[in-house]
C-alpha cells in the first residue's frame, strides 16, 4: 500500500479517538480561524511521533485563497510528504451563503493541488446545532465523497472540537520538559466502552477520565484498552504495562511490561466493587524513570458490579 495512505489512515484513527457528540460542535461557535489552524498545527507535532512520523507547520500567510492555511511537512516511513492544512471555522459557515461557500470551498481545494501536496486536511468547524450550518457542512461531506483520488481528508466537526479540546487542555511546560528529558508520555487511553482519558499523572494533569462514557461494568465482560504514547527518544522501545487496583487493595499486575500498547480487561469476580481501577503505565528500559518504575501512568476507573441476576 502507498506510504503516503498508511499515513492518512493512521491520521483518521488518530482523529476517531478524540471525536465527540454532534451537539457539542456548539464549542466551535466564536473560535476564530487562527486559533483553530494553531490547535491542528500543535496536534499533529504532538501525536505524529505516536503513529510514524514527525514534522513541522508554517502558516501560509496570504494563501489562503489558494485553499490552504498552513502546509505540514512530514518525514516518516522513509518518505517525504506535504499536508495542506485547510480549515473552515464556525465563522465562516455562518457569514457565506450556501451555493456559493460551497462553491468557493470546491475551487480553493482545486487550486490547492497547485501546491504540490499529497493531501489536504479539511477541518469542518461548523456548528452542527444550526440549521443552516449543519446543512452546509454535510453537503459538503458529501462531496468530499466524490473525490476518490485520497487527496482531501475532510475533518467533521465533532473531531474538530476533539482536536480544540486538547489543545485548550494541553500544558506545554511539563511536556517539554519530558522531551527534553527523553522520557515518554501517554497521549491518550481508551477503552472499548468509548471512554477515553487524555490526563496523565506525566503531563501533570492527574489520572480522571477526560471523556467519560461508560464506566459500570459488570463481572464477565471484556473491556479492552488502547493507550497511545510519544517518545522523542525511539530506541529502546516504548513498554506498557496493565495493573489492576481490586477495591480497597493495592495494585496487581495483570499484563506485564510489553511493547503491545494494547490489553483486554476479562472482568470477574474478583473485581466486583466500587472505583476499581485500571492504571495504565509506560517506560522506555534505562536506569532511571519518573516515577519510580514507570516514566508515565493514568488511570481507568470503573464501578464493577456483578453479573446479572437471571
Amino acid at each position: 500500500m502507498d506510504n503516503h495512505i498508511e499515513i492518512i489512515q493512521e491520521i483518521q484513527k488518530l482523529l476517531q479517538i478524540y471525536e465527540v457528540e454532534e451537539n457539542r460542535s456548539a464549542l466551535l461557535k466564536g473560535i476564530s480561524h487562527d486559533d483553530i489552524v494553531n490547535a491542528t498545527k500543535q496536534f499533529l507535532f504532538h501525536h505524529g511521533p505516536a503513529i510514524g512520523f514527525s514534522g513541522w507547520g508554517d502558516i501560509m500567510q496570504g494563501l489562503r485563497d489558494s485553499g490552504v492555511d498552513s502546509v505540514w511537512h512530514c518525514h516518516g516511513y522513509n518518505i517525504k510528504l506535504k499536508i495542506g492544512i485547510q480549515i473552515k471555522s464556525s465563522i465562516d459557515f455562518n457569514t457565506s451563503e450556501g451555493v456559493s461557500f460551497r462553491r468557493n470551498v470546491l475551487v480553493q481545494i482545486t487550486e490547492s493541488r497547485q501546491m504540490n501536496l499529497n493531501h489536504l486536511m479539511l477541518g469542518l468547524c461548523a456548528d452542527l446545532t444550526s440549521p443552516s450550518q449543519r446543512e452546509k457542512c454535510r453537503g459538503l461531506l458529501a462531496d468530499m465523497e466524490k473525490i476518490q483520488d485520497n487527496y482531501v481528508l475532510p475533518i467533521a466537526p465533532g473531531k474538530m472540537v476533539g482536536i480544540w479540546e486538547w489543545f485548550r487542555g494541553l500544558n506545554i511546560k511539563p511536556i517539554e520538559q519530558m522531551r527534553e528529558a527523553g522520557y515518554p508520555w501517554l497521549t491518550a487511553v481508551f477503552d472499548s466502552l468509548g471512554n477515553l482519558n487524555l490526563h496523565s499523572w506525566g503531563k501533570g494533569t492527574g489520572g480522571d477520565w477526560s471523556n467519560p462514557k461508560t464506566t459500570t461494568i459488570r463481572s464477565g465482560q471484556e473491556v479492552t484498552f488502547q493507550a497511545i504514547a510519544i517518545s522523542t527518544v525511539k530506541e529502546p522501545p516504548l513498554e506498557f504495562r496493565y495493573c489492576v487496583q481490586h477495591s480497597g487493595k493495592s495494585f496487581k499486575i495483570r499484563r506485564d511490561w510489553s511493547e503491545n500498547p494494547s490489553w483486554t480487561w476479562h472482568v470477574q469476580d474478583k473485581d466486583i466493587g466500587r472505583c476499581v481501577c485500571v492504571m495504565i503505565s509506560i517506560r522506555r528500559q534505562k536506569s532511571y524513570f519518573q516515577f519510580n518504575d514507570s516514566d508515565d501512568y493514568t488511570y481507568a476507573t470503573y464501578d464493577v458490579l456483578p453479573c446479572k441476576i437471571k
